[in-house]
């Protein structure tokens, strides 16, 4: 596909290799799932990677693969079934037939900087993201801006059966320099997920789930059954972990250092 690691602008022949294997198959046919390899090097975007279902991306190590956003966009988005390599496709008419599903993304750090998120997903279920190293420029005392958000889940579908941020398994991540480090609000319909053996490090605020700026949300609408195990929160200004809004979450084996102090000591 031509895509080359020097350090130079490669968003358009990225977007042409995911489109190619992944947008471009017959999506019911195993066989024709493939693995995009991404060599150790760097690779500038000035826009948004979006993926759809069924796209896996592996590089060589989060400390060998970088992927730098220069643009004021995601790094990578994840999109339904209706994109193709020319069209792409209407995310609010997601069901759970043609959500954002079994994505794998492996072995990168991904760069970016000031009010912009790392990876966004949509409407995304049954996917896998490991060994990534997602970072960006916030520093401890600075205020936080609304898009400075390692992770954030967020629905849009509109139609019956409703998609959600569900099933989704995030290993070994760690996320540092953001205003948030993983987003999401009431109503992003978070249902299962597990986040573990992650770091949290130099952030405004943690992992925040359930928020509901408006008072509208409740139990039922807010996020379910979430785990989050085996990770550590570091210099996180203000809370490390907070779920506002629904049921059955679970926080367990996690440790805290100098969390919640404006970004002071602890104390003796």
């Amino acid at each position: 596909f031509g895509v080359s690691g020097d350090n130079s602008e490669q968003t358009v022949l990225l977007q042409n290799a995911i489109d190619q294997l992944f947008a471009n198959t017959d999506k019911a046919t195993p066989s024709s799932r493939v693995t995009l390899k991404i060599p150790a090097g760097q690779y500038r975007l000035n826009a948004s990677l979006k993926i759809p279902p069924h796209t896996n991306i592996v590089g060589d190590g989060s400390d060998k693969t970088f992927i730098i956003q220069t643009g004021n966009e995601p790094i990578f988005e994840t999109v339904n079934d209706t994109r193709t390599p020319s069209n792409a496709g209407d995310q609010t008419s997601t069901t759970n037939a043609t959500q954002a599903r079994n994505i794998r993304l492996d072995g990168m750090t991904l760069e970016t900087s000031g009010d912009n998120i790392g990876i966004l997903l949509r409407d995304c279920g049954n996917s896998n993201f490991k060994d990534l190293h997602i970072i960006s420029n916030w520093t401890s005392g600075t205020a936080s801006t609304s898009n400075s958000i390692g992770i954030k889940c967020l629905t849009l579908s509109t139609s019956q059966d409703i998609a959600q941020n569900n099933n989704n398994t995030f290993d070994g991540i760690k996320i540092e320099g953001f205003g948030y480090a993983l987003v999401s609000d009431y109503s992003a319909l978070m249902l299962d997920n597990v986040f573990t053996n992650g770091v949290i490090e130099m952030c405004d605020y943690g992992i925040q789930l359930g928020y509901d700026a408006n008072n509208e949300g409740n139990n039922l609408q807010g996020p379910t059954g979430n785990k989050f195990n085996n990770t550590k929160f570091i210099d996180v200004d203000q809370n490390g972990l907070v779920i506002f809004n629904g049921t059955h979450n679970m926080s367990s084996n996690n440790r805290f250092y100098d969390v919640g102090n404006d970004g002071g000591d602890e104390g003796p």
